[in-house]
């Protein structure tokens, strides 16, 4: 990751894979949708001055990641911005100080509450996944839709495989009458899994669905811990065939969650 030392008073974020420093001077950070770079994260870091991070106009967060001092801001353009010792920044909805537009100004704490719609958790608490996508609006406004910031991810045609991108992914499986499936790269704490067709399953995790009897046959999971898999078998296809989805880097089937339509 390139480190760019920050020494103007504004600063237009643009690289991705770019963790921006600055020095002890007040210094701004805006993030306008045009500018940003999609890809690897960016990173903006400043404990000196007074500083801000301004959200222009038509900038999309479609999921977000916080603790109590830091945030992880998904965009709807791909980027990826990491605001460390988010707690001591001010936060400029609407602001665009490089067209003359100012913003509203709100602290962290407040931030989470009025653009991403949840409170931020106490120091020491878990990190809390927001899903709601929020744009920013002229003046200061924003426009929050909630639960929408899931990622739909589906498995690949060639080799079953449903890789989660990073974010807050839904892996989704909309044909499991048949097939033995792979997932990879989940992350208990934002994805989960969409499952359809399982009539007579019931619940809100795997472990909920394990013992239950479905369309095809009885649901069980089973940990392999060599491997660090869950195994999760669904019955059996038209020819017999087992029914799978294999998720990987995952032990505990109560900490992946599942929506059944």
């Amino acid at each position: 990751m390139a480190i760019q030392k920050v020494k103007d008073f504004l600063t237009l974020v643009q690289s991705a894979n770019t963790t921006y420093q600055g020095d002890e001077s007040d210094q701004v950070y805006s993030l306008i949708p045009s500018f940003l770079e999609s890809g690897e994260t960016i990173t903006i870091i400043d404990q000196g001055g007074s500083n801000r991070i301004e959200l222009a106009e038509g900038l999309t967060i479609t999921s977000s990641i916080l603790v109590h001092n830091e945030a992880l801001l998904y965009l709807s353009n791909g980027s990826v911005v990491n605001i460390r010792g988010a707690d001591s920044f001010t936060f400029s909805v609407g602001a665009n100080a490089a067209a003359g537009i100012s913003g509203s100004d709100k602290a962290f704490s407040a931030f989470a509450i009025d653009v991403l719609g949840q409170s931020l958790p106490a120091e020491g608490e878990a990190a809390v996944t927001i899903n709601n996508q929020s744009t920013i609006s002229s003046g200061g406004g924003v426009d929050i839709v909630e639960g929408t910031g899931l990622v739909t991810v589906t498995p690949d045609v060639g080799t079953a495989t449903a890789t989660a991108t990073g974010g807050p992914d839904a892996i989704t499986f909309s044909d499991l009458t048949t097939g033995n499936f792979n997932v990879v790269n989940f992350n208990i704490a934002q994805d989960k899994l969409v499952l359809s067709g399982l009539t007579g399953a019931s619940g809100s995790t795997l472990a909920d669905l394990s013992g239950d009897t479905a369309a095809m046959g009885l649901i069980s999971v089973q940990v392999n811990e060599i491997t660090n898999t869950l195994f999760v078998n669904l019955g059996q296809d038209a020819d017999d065939n087992v029914i799978s989805i294999e998720i990987a880097g995952v032990v505990d089937a109560s900490l992946v969650n599942v929506e059944l339509i």
